[in-house]
C-alpha cells in the first residue's frame, strides 16, 4: 500500500505477524520521529499500525520529509510487509 494523500495528510497502514512486531516498528519510527522533530499521529491495533502525517506548513514538492523515511522503515531488516 502507497501512502494515500486526504485532508491535508498523508495516510498509510502496515500491517505485522502480530502485536509485538508492530509495536517494535513503532518503537523505532518513534525513535527517528524524536531525531528530525516530526511526531506523527498514528493508531495501533494489534498487528496494523496506521499513520496520519502532516506538514507544519503547506505541502510543496520538497517538503513531507517524513514520506520516505518512513517508506523505507522496516519492523525487521527481512521484513517484507513494510515495503508493500
Amino acid at each position: 500500500m502507497a501512502w494515500d494523500e486526504r485532508d491535508g495528510a498523508l495516510h498509510r497502514s502496515f500491517r505485522f505477524r502480530d502485536f509485538s512486531e508492530a509495536f517494535a516498528f513503532l518503537t523505532r519510527v518513534a525513535m527517528h520521529a524524536e531525531k528530525v522533530d516530526h511526531h506523527p499521529e498514528f493508531t495501533s491495533v494489534w498487528s496494523r499500525v496506521t499513520f496520519r502525517l502532516t506538514a507544519r506548513s503547506p505541502p510543496r514538492s520538497t517538503g513531507w520529509r517524513a514520506r520516505p523515511a518512513l517508506s523505507r522503515r522496516r519492523c525487521r531488516p527481512s521484513c517484507s510487509c513494510c515495503a508493500r
